[in-house]
């Protein structure tokens, strides 16, 4: 458990936001009639993975963005909100749904941990990411490719990649080009606002959905409603705004298709797997 200080010297405490609206399409049929978020992996349901990995940091009080057959998620202790829009719109917008969350951790001074529902990842990651100081804080993959082992029907130019030198994240998001100058690594769908980052996510938002018609290109999104929050954070950058790596070496896992979700079947935890799959990383 990791118990951090705030500004004022006070005992931190964080929340968390798991992000679960979308419907998985690539992997159906298994998604014909619930999230894929639901599917289990090593003995229970990804995203009982995920509240149990933030109870375990303390995390005790969670809100789940629903979109696709919400009424599979209710048995899950969380406070609700709903995409009404999850099939026109993407991560970005389906995360503000739990706005007025974000505004009471900003008012209350507690630190937000936000997730995609489709990733697994062990509860020390959580340690290290609450134990990494800035405003914005986010996960990323040293050692990406391994992630990739045959995932071929889910190629490298489709993940969201991130370049950082020192203690900054200097570029984010799918097909950003590679700079020799940086660290080149992937980020895994986990991140961290302290209450002044999440001040500052509401204000860019807010500035930029003035000047936004939902249809006009944003960063890699063709449009503004499509947006994932690497585009968001690519603006956050572009305005000169500090995101800060928080590093590790595998430990998670994705699930995009069919075929991210067949190969872990065989494994009953995360270690076995990657003691199959990465056998030179061990």
């Amino acid at each position: 458990m990791f118990s951090g200080l705030t500004r004022r010297g006070q005992t931190n405490v964080y929340k968390g936001i798991v992000i679960a609206a979308g419907k998985g399409q690539r992997l159906y049929p298994l998604t014909k009639d619930r999230p894929k978020t639901t599917l289990p992996i090593f003995g229970k349901p990804i995203i009982e993975h995920i509240f149990d990995a933030f109870q375990k940091n303390s995390i005790s009080e969670t809100a789940l963005i629903t979109g696709y057959q919400p009424q599979c998620l209710g048995h899950l202790p969380a406070e609700f909100f709903h995409n009404a829009e999850f099939e026109s719109n993407n991560i970005l917008h389906s995360l503000m749904n739990a706005r007025s969350f974000m505004q009471s951790c900003m008012e209350q001074d507690q630190s937000l941990v936000i997730s995609y529902a489709d990733i697994y990842f062990k509860a020390s990651v959580v340690s290290k990411l609450l134990s990494t100081h800035g405003e914005t804080v986010v996960v990323l993959d040293e050692q990406w490719k391994n992630i990739y082992t045959n995932r071929d029907d889910n190629p490298i130019d489709q993940g969201e990649m991130a370049e950082h030198a020192d203690n900054n994240v200097m570029a984010i998001g799918k097909g950003i080009k590679s700079n020799s100058a940086f660290q080149r690594t992937e980020f895994i769908g986990l991140l961290k606002l302290s209450p002044h980052g999440i001040k500052q996510w509401l204000r860019v938002f807010d500035d930029l959905d003035m000047s936004f018609d939902k249809h006009t290109p944003f960063h890699r999104a063709a449009e503004w409603q499509q947006a994932y929050l690497t585009d968001f954070m690519s603006e956050l950058l572009h305005r000169d705004e500090t995101i800060t790596p928080c590093c590790i070496v595998n430990d998670w896992l994705e699930f995009d298709t069919l075929g991210d979700y067949e190969r872990v079947q065989p494994f009953s935890s995360l270690d076995d797997f990657q003691r199959h799959y990465y056998p030179a990383s061990n």
